[in-house]
């Protein structure tokens, strides 16, 4: 009878930890930067001794935050594009967002993120044109829902997302 009991109180016990982490998978809302979308919200939190951002915790956009997603674009569509030179890279996608970032000269900066070598292929080039306010405000507003964001012409940019 005793270690009926035992095998018992094991099983629940084991039952309430996988059903702990299940709960802590299901509401845990990290994602791969470069995973992000077209008014996405989020907080930028810099990885501690560099400038890279690998995951962030996606935002309702009514809450506070720092900075969301108003442009994707894709800079290797055809994957057969080698990685190319960061300055030549970084310029293609400040081109794409300066066109983006017309709209939001006066209150927003735009922060391009862009693929590291080793998620180029797998991403395909994509890259994220980013609205940061100036002065390191929080806002409580989608820029992309509130029409803030107009859609710039295709022909300005690389290989806009969903083309």
């Amino acid at each position: 009878m005793r270690g009926w009991v035992i095998g018992l109180l094991c099983a629940v016990v084991a039952a309430v930890v996988l059903a702990a982490l299940l709960i802590v998978a299901a509401t845990s809302s990290d994602t791969t930067v470069l995973e992000l979308d077209v008014g996405d919200c989020f907080m930028i939190e810099l990885e501690s001794d560099s400038a890279d951002i690998d995951t962030v915790d996606v935002l309702d956009c009514n809450d506070p935050h720092d900075a969301e997603v108003v442009f994707v674009g894709t800079l290797n569509s055809g994957t057969n594009r080698p990685y190319p030179i960061e300055a030549e890279m970084f310029a293609e996608i400040d081109r794409a967002c300066a066109v983006v970032g017309d709209d939001l000269i006066e209150e927003f900066g735009l922060l391009p993120i862009a693929p590291n070598e080793t998620s180029w292929e797998p991403f395909q080039g994509r890259f994220l044109c980013v609205a940061i306010p100036f002065g390191g405000e929080q806002v409580t507003r989608s820029l992309v829902a509130s029409g803030r964001i107009s859609d710039p012409a295709a022909d300005n940019l690389p290989n806009r997302q969903g083309d």
